[in-house]
């Protein structure tokens, strides 16, 4: 599935670059999700069952670990590698991103296929938005 961005996020993080407003913000963090839900536009935090095994950590997303690419007017905003390693079994359906300055939902994407991990396994990912 693609990344959809959700309505009460992207309004967040768009206004304050938009409008050059002088309260900008928060950073935003990366969760993983353990629900079978295919993102909605009209998403909230209650459509996301984040991850609760004891060695998982929401990531907050650092503007410095992006790096942007133009070919032929579409960019492309890469971030650094993220990794997780899980205690213990777990199925992951997806990820979304939250403003941590309100917690709202600005992007999810949901994996073409759950991904079935086990104690010691870990997952990498490396989140990409692209605009054209």
């Amino acid at each position: 599935m693609a990344l959809l961005g959700i309505e009460q996020g992207i309004q967040s993080f768009l206004e304050p670059f938009l409008l050059d407003a002088a309260t900008p913000a928060g950073a935003l963090r990366i969760h993983l999700y353990t629900n079978n839900h295919t993102p909605t536009i009209g998403d909230t935090l209650a459509n996301y069952t984040e991850c609760t095994d004891p060695m998982y950590p929401a990531v907050s997303m650092t503007g410095a670990n992006w790096s942007f690419a133009n070919n032929a007017g579409v960019c492309t905003a890469t971030y650094q590698q993220i990794t997780w390693n899980f205690g213990g079994n777990v199925t992951l359906y997806g990820y979304y991103v939250t403003d941590a300055a309100n917690g709202k939902v600005c992007w999810a994407e949901k994996f073409s296929t759950p991904i079935n991990l086990g104690s010691g396994q870990g997952l990498i990912l490396i989140p990409q938005l692209t605009l054209q």
